[in-house]
């Protein structure tokens, strides 16, 4: 059993630890808008829109599709491979989270097919444990 004073000390480290955490993760989600009116329509803004993506997928599911949706319509107009794959992994995240796995899995299974033709392992990689997540 833990002192009183060793209580409230840990209570105070973890309190100030979580603060630090919404902070940085406003910072971030702040430049990632930022950089996103700043950027032109090319693979850095496909990137940029994932990143805001993942910063939404927890707190806000629905703004989070949205970008999602944007970086995939983006990607593809662009002929962006590697883009339009990790949008699709988003997408499917997001229909994993509402439950909707046979959506989810048709995304992730595109996401996994572009990966495998364009080579890129560790896109493929996160695709296939996403399917397994489903399986799970």
């Amino acid at each position: 059993m833990l002192p009183d004073f060793m209580k409230k000390f840990f209570f105070i480290i973890l309190l100030l630890l979580s603060s630090r955490c919404t902070v940085f993760a406003d910072t971030r989600l702040d430049s990632l808008q930022k950089a996103l009116k700043e950027s032109e329509e090319d693979t850095n803004r496909v990137n940029i829109l994932n990143s805001i993506y993942r910063e939404y997928q927890n707190s806000d599911p629905e703004i989070s599709f949205v970008y999602a949706e944007k970086a995939l319509e983006l990607s593809e107009k662009l002929g962006f491979s590697k883009g339009s794959a990790s949008s699709l992994n988003n997408i499917g995240r997001y229909y994993f989270s509402k439950g909707q796995s046979s959506k989810a899995l048709v995304f992730y299974i595109k996401a996994s097919d572009i990966f495998t033709q364009i080579d890129n392992k560790k896109g493929k990689a996160i695709s296939l444990a996403n399917i397994g997540s489903l399986f799970f």
